[in-house]
């Protein structure tokens, strides 16, 4: 290498760098994700808006347990049971069960019987509800517009009343089932609500007959 080459180097041209790729137009699979996702997203939405709609009776019935656990009665307990099927069964086939039918009906969208083994407790809860209804019912046809006076002296009246509902409730047969051990006929209505609503696929042909 000569003294003269290297006095005078080189003239080289600078590098020019290739231009960065465009995002756009987007290739074949990146429009197949985002029409995958965009289906995904619309089958949620649609799924959850009809899950909530159709869940909304039993919701319903869940928050009137939670809310009146402390009132609630057999009676009233088995009346929600009964407003809460009708929302999902035919209005025909449900109004027209009653007794025997009725626990059946009751029974066959649980995995086990429940209500059809303690129908007799349950003749007895709804038998002891009617009669403190009519008694009370009775007496306030009768003394609502006494005088006051009159509505003292019938005060041993609805004592009387009241005395003898407990005796009616004392005289009926005390039945007792091992699987009512650990929970209530309250119990088992809200459990019917939770486990058999809305009603399963295997349950929608039940015999009206």
């Amino acid at each position: 290498m000569t003294q003269e080459t290297i006095s005078h180097p080189l003239e080289l041209s600078s590098l020019t760098l290739p231009t960065a790729p465009s995002w756009w137009p987007l290739g074949p699979g990146w429009w197949i994700s985002a029409l995958a996702l965009a289906f995904i997203i619309v089958c949620s939405i649609f799924w959850y808006r009809r899950n909530k709609q159709k869940t909304r009776a039993k919701r319903a019935a869940l928050n009137l347990f939670k809310i009146e656990r402390h009132t609630l009665t057999p009676s009233s307990a088995i009346e929600v049971v009964r407003q809460a099927a009708l929302s999902y069964y035919p209005r025909q086939d449900i109004a027209k069960l009653s007794g025997q039918s009725w626990y059946q009906f009751l029974d066959s969208q649980l995995a086990e019987n429940v209500f059809s083994p303690n129908q007799a407790l349950w003749n007895q809860a709804l038998y002891c509800s009617q009669r403190a209804y009519n008694s009370q019912h009775t007496y306030n046809s009768q003394y609502a517009y006494s005088s006051p006076r009159a509505q003292m002296l019938n005060g041993a009246a609805q004592t009387d009343i009241n005395e003898q509902v407990q005796q009616d409730s004392n005289a009926l047969p005390t039945v007792s089932h091992p699987s009512l051990e650990g929970h209530t006929l309250i119990a088992d209505c809200e459990r019917w609500i939770q486990q058999a609503l809305p009603p399963k696929r295997k349950y929608r042909n039940w015999n009206r007959g």
